[in-house]
C-alpha cells in the first residue's frame, strides 16, 4: 500500500495530506488511550463499511470479494468485520439535529418568538412547547426533547411553571461523550465538503473557505476571538432564519422523519469554526 501511494508526486501530496488530516486525530486517541491496533481495526471496519455502501455497481449488493478486492484486506478478514454490529449509528446525529430544529424553531418561529424573541412557553396546549416540538422534531417525544434541554442547560423551569430558553442554539457540551459526537458530527460534515470539492470537479464546489494570518499577538487573538464569536453567531442567526423558512415541515414526514420517494429531503448548512496553533509561529 505504501509503495503504490507514493509512486508519484499526486500519491505523495496525498501521503502528506493524509499526515496532517491524522496528527490531531491521534492527539486525541493517545490523550484517551486508544492504541494503534485498535485504531487500526476502526480504520479497517470503516474501509469495509464505506465500500459496502458507496462503491457498489448498479445498485446491485456487494459480494465479500468484491469489497476485499476494494479494500486489500483478506475475504477473511471482510466477513469477520460485516458481522460486527456497527455501534457508530446516526442516532446521536438525529437527535442533534432535531433537538437543534426545536431550538431554532423556538427563536425563529413568529408563533414562539414574537418580534424574534423566544417567549416562555407553557408545556402543552396551543403554541406550547409539545406543539413546538410536534412542528420541529420530526416525531420525537416532547418529554424526551425536554429532558435532553434541560440536561444541556438549554432550557429551565421558571416559577410559573414555565419553560424559558437560555440559549439560543442547542450545544450538548457538558460531559466528554457530548463533545465526541459533536466532533464526529463537525469533522465529518468538513471531510465531506472537501471530499466532494477535490473528487466532484464535475459539480459545483461546496462553499469552503478560510482565513488566516501568522503574526498574531496574545491579545490580537483575543480580541479576534471575541470578534469571531460576535460576527459568526449573528451570521449562523440569520442563516438558521432563512433555512427555518425554506424547509419542508417536519409533519409532512414519517416518525423517523423519512419522506416519501416523490418528497425525498436532505441536510444541507454551514459550519463556522475558530483555529489557533498550538505553537508560536517563528515568523
Amino acid at each position: 500500500m505504501f509503495a503504490r501511494m507514493t509512486a508519484n508526486n499526486s500519491n505523495k501530496v496525498l501521503y502528506r495530506t493524509l499526515l496532517k488530516l491524522l496528527r490531531p486525530l491521534v492527539r486525541m486517541l493517545l490523550h484517551r488511550g486508544v492504541s494503534a491496533s485498535e485504531f487500526t481495526d476502526i480504520v479497517r471496519r470503516a474501509y469495509v463499511s464505506v465500500a459496502d455502501s458507496d462503491f457498489g455497481i448498479n445498485k446491485r449488493k456487494q459480494t465479500t470479494s468484491r469489497i476485499a478486492v476494494l479494500t486489500g484486506l483478506n475475504r477473511l478478514e471482510v466477513a469477520r468485520l460485516r458481522e460486527i454490529d456497527d455501534d457508530a449509528d446516526d442516532s446521536p446525529r438525529m437527535f442533534h439535529n432535531r433537538a437543534a430544529r426545536v431550538v431554532s424553531g423556538w427563536t425563529s418561529d413568529p408563533r414562539f418568538a414574537p418580534d424574534g424573541i423566544a417567549r416562555d412557553l407553557p408545556v402543552a396546549g396551543k403554541h406550547s412547547f409539545t406543539s413546538l416540538v410536534v412542528d420541529y422534531s420530526g416525531g420525537m417525544p416532547a418529554r424526551a426533547v425536554l429532558d435532553e434541554l434541560k440536561r444541556v442547560g438549554s432550557v429551565r423551569e421558571t416559577d410559573g411553571g414555565l419553560l424559558h430558553l437560555c440559549a439560543e442554539a442547542y450545544i450538548p457540551v457538558d460531559g466528554d461523550d457530548d463533545k465526541l459526537q459533536l466532533m464526529g458530527i463537525a469533522a465529518s460534515d468538513l471531510l465531506n465538503t472537501l471530499h466532494h470539492n477535490v473528487n466532484h470537479s464535475d459539480q459545483p464546489s461546496r462553499f469552503q473557505l478560510m482565513v488566516d494570518n501568522s503574526r498574531m499577538s496574545d491579545e490580537a487573538i483575543a480580541q479576534f476571538r471575541k470578534l469571531c464569536d460576535e460576527k459568526s453567531l449573528e451570521l449562523l442567526k440569520e442563516f438558521d432564519v432563512w433555512l427555518n423558512a425554506h424547509a419542508t415541515p417536519p409533519s409532512s414526514a414519517d416518525s423517523n422523519g423519512k419522506k416519501s420517494d416523490a418528497e425525498k429531503v436532505r441536510r444541507v448548512g454551514v459550519g463556522i469554526y475558530f483555529f489557533e496553533d498550538q505553537e508560536p509561529s517563528d515568523e
